[in-house]
């Protein structure tokens, strides 16, 4: 542990779990810039038997909602970024480098190990109304869209362990 953490503990069934922060648990308000909206959905792509595939490199560069984050300098180690956001996919880039992707869920989208002073880059594009990909339901019309509602800094970590 670090200087300055606590650690409280709390029973969850069968599980037993610990949360490791530096104070309060309240998340650290990011950064977040709109760089551009998004296009229209691309058409579905589908591979071998007709699945779904992921969309092609081009269309992010094309047609998805584009995002700057800041890092902080000062960032703490561990601080995990936390994206709420909806749409089909999303990436994340440091510079040209891709750090993190994620298929939307309806849960939000963490990201961790970045760099301290860098400029996130993160581009969302918005599922087409054709594709044929599992969204839960609740999630489903929010996929449609390519947006990027908040974003923020978790600087506290849970673990779970089983008890016994």
């Amino acid at each position: 542990m670090v200087d300055g953490e606590t650690v409280t503990a709390g029973a969850d069934g069968v599980f037993a779990r610990y949360r490791v922060g530096s104070g309060g648990d309240e998340p650290l308000r990011a950064s977040l810039t709109l760089v551009r909206p998004p296009g229209p959905a691309p058409e579905p792509a589908t591979g071998v038997l007709g699945r779904a595939s992921a969309p092609a490199d081009k269309y992010y560069d094309t047609m998805a909602a584009e995002y700057r984050v800041d890092v902080p300098e000062d960032l703490p180690e561990g601080a995990v970024l936390r994206l709420h956001w909806s749409g089909d996919t999303g990436r994340a880039h440091v510079g040209e480098t891709l750090v993190a992707d994620q298929f939307f869920s309806g849960r939000a989208w963490d990201i961790g190990r970045l760099p301290a002073g860098a400029a996130l880059r993160v581009r969302v594009l918005p599922l087409h109304a054709d594709a044929r990909v599992h969204v839960p339901l609740e999630a489903a019309e929010a996929a449609r869209s390519a947006v990027v509602t908040r974003a923020e800094w978790i600087l506290g970590r849970v673990r779970a362990v089983r008890a016994g």
